[in-house]
């Protein structure tokens, strides 16, 4: 199953990022501004009474003000107030003029920035088409003259009341349909950012609940063939001395020490089976070893032929997170020098510092070969070994060389 990535946002400098339906709308509304802009009669300071008529001024003026109102959706998009202000800048600066006039383009993109702005605010949004309205009303009052352009006739103020109440209502659903688009745009992006997350999260579990599902068959596997062989071994190691009647004492003691083997891996791979399929079968609580069962393992390992060097020490005091991981770490290494190097002899040493305990164990290799092409340094137990050690904050390091190697841990007492 493939991943649903969220819509992705541009302009992600702009805080929170923009998305692209907000700069779709604004580029939009930039050109249908300009155009209307320059089809307006607006021309500001033209009324042949104040002192800027017929000196330039306000030609600049009626081109400058088109670009600003072209310009301020894109700023209400990062800051609705700056927007608003360049918008509503041409109209504030002609207040003077004895026309007292005013462009419909005004009123267009002042609602263009009411609606750019609801990506980051309602409320700011709601403020801009109040004062997109603000003209109107004083269209409504006979103080101003609408400018609509196109060839059309300038709109004087003096009509009936009805009239100008109508006009009211129609401008002010026009606001509020403006401010309606900017919140379903905003809606409908939210909306799908979040059908996307709920997307992942979907895919997420159905991976998880894969990975359970492979889990439990795999502990089932085990169950049905590894553990019943191994079963089979204790039962029939526990039953020869009583089948055979001509073995020598030492063989009895041997099958006995094979027995128990047997039954301590059937114990330990129980504990695994209970953590693999522990989402269809609650797993037995039972006490996990510590650095104090070290001596116990080592003698075990010495009954089954290996040379193991290791001086006693006192493990009473390590705490049992670190003594758990130190315990694994020795058996595995064990393991691995009986594997890679059988009958050689293998040096144990492990000290507590603190609440924690450092382990060293070196051992010869029979082949430098195995340690040249690393199937020794970066076999899969040793991968294991040093997920165990970091994951308590400690550190682990296996190194061979002149026909030796060498795994040292350390396991602090607390994680850091």
């Amino acid at each position: 199953m493939t991943a649903v990535a969220p819509p992705r946002p541009l302009f992600t400098w702009l805080a929170p990022p923009v998305p692209w339906r907000y700069l779709v709308f604004s580029v939009a509304a930039s050109a249908l501004l300009l155009v209307m802009g320059f089809n307006s009669q607006w021309v500001p300071w033209d009324d042949g009474l104040t002192s800027l008529s017929g000196t330039g001024w306000s030609d600049l003026a009626a081109s400058v003000s088109m670009y600003l109102w072209a310009v301020a959706p894109a700023l209400a998009l990062w800051r609705p107030a700056v927007g608003g202000t360049v918008a509503a800048m041409p109209f504030l600066i002609t207040l003077g003029d004895s026309a007292k006039t005013w462009p419909l383009v005004l009123f267009v993109s002042l609602l263009a920035c009411a609606v750019t702005a609801t990506w980051r605010s309602r409320r700011a949004a709601v403020v801009l088409a109040g004062a997109a309205m603000v003209p109107v009303a004083t269209y409504a009052a006979g103080r101003t003259t609408i400018v609509t352009g196109y060839g059309f006739e300038v709109e004087r103020g003096a009509a009936s009341l009805p009239n100008l109440a109508f006009q009211l209502l129609l401008y002010a659903l026009v606001a509020a349909a403006a401010v309606g688009l900017g919140a379903w745009m905003r809606a409908s992006y939210l909306a799908s950012q979040s059908a996307s997350a709920l997307a992942g999260r979907a895919e997420a579990v159905e991976r998880e609940s894969a990975v359970v599902g492979e889990r439990a068959r795999l502990a089932r596997d085990l169950h049905d063939v590894v553990a019943h062989h191994v079963s089979l071994i204790a039962v029939r190691a526990e039953t020869a001395p009583y089948t055979v009647t001509d073995l020598s004492p030492g063989a009895a003691a041997l099958l006995s020490e094979i027995a128990d083997d047997s039954r301590r891996a059937l114990d330990e791979l129980r504990g695994v089976l209970g953590i693999l399929g522990r989402s269809t079968v609650g797993a037995e609580l039972a006490p996990q070893p510590g650095a104090t069962d070290i001596a116990a393992l080592v003698e075990a390992a010495r009954r089954g032929g290996d040379d193991v060097v290791c001086v006693p020490t006192d493990l009473s005091g390590v705490a049992a997170a670190p003594g758990y991981v130190a315990y694994r770490v020795v058996q595995e290494a064990l393991t691995n020098a009986r594997r890679h190097a059988p009958g050689a002899t293998i040096r144990l040493d492990v000290t507590a510092v603190g609440g924690g305990v450092l382990v060293r164990v070196d051992n010869e290799l029979v082949d430098d070969a195995l340690a040249a092409d690393g199937l020794v340094v970066d076999g899969n137990g040793l991968a294991g070994m040093r997920e165990r050690v970091e994951a308590l904050g400690g550190t682990l390091s296996v190194s061979s060389g002149e026909g030796r190697l060498r795994v040292e841990a350390s396991i602090p007492a607390e994680a850091p």
